[in-house]
């Protein structure tokens, strides 16, 4: 099994903590919110923002945090590759687990 540095390891080369200006989101945290925000078909990040401040699940998974649109489109924008390489990972786990049937699936660009 991948440990969690191995997985969002494309992610943590972007990944910068300076001292100046505001802290930076962990990669991880977006991801999970994203993620989740697009597997309820919420695409827009304006609408992922506001997702991140009324949603109960969103909330939990982005800790409290509150990510601007902004910060959601610089990252993935960012990190386009790197975020679908890692669905593809999801995907091979979760076929591995069984947790994944046979049929066909789309995945659209």
């Amino acid at each position: 099994m991948l440990k969690n540095d191995e997985i969002l390891s494309d992610f943590y080369t972007r990944y910068k903590n300076r001292n100046a200006g505001h802290k930076a989101y962990p990669p991880a945290l977006l991801l999970r919110a994203i993620f989740r925000a697009y597997y309820r078909d919420h695409t827009p990040n304006r609408a992922i923002e506001r997702l991140c401040k009324t949603d109960l699940t969103l909330i939990t998974l982005a800790a409290g945090r509150q990510p601007q649109f902004t910060t959601i489109i610089n990252f993935v924008s960012s990190n386009c590759g790197a975020m679908g390489h890692l669905f593809h990972k999801i995907l091979l786990i979760c076929d591995r687990s069984g947790l994944i049937n046979k049929e066909p699936i789309a995945i659209d660009d």
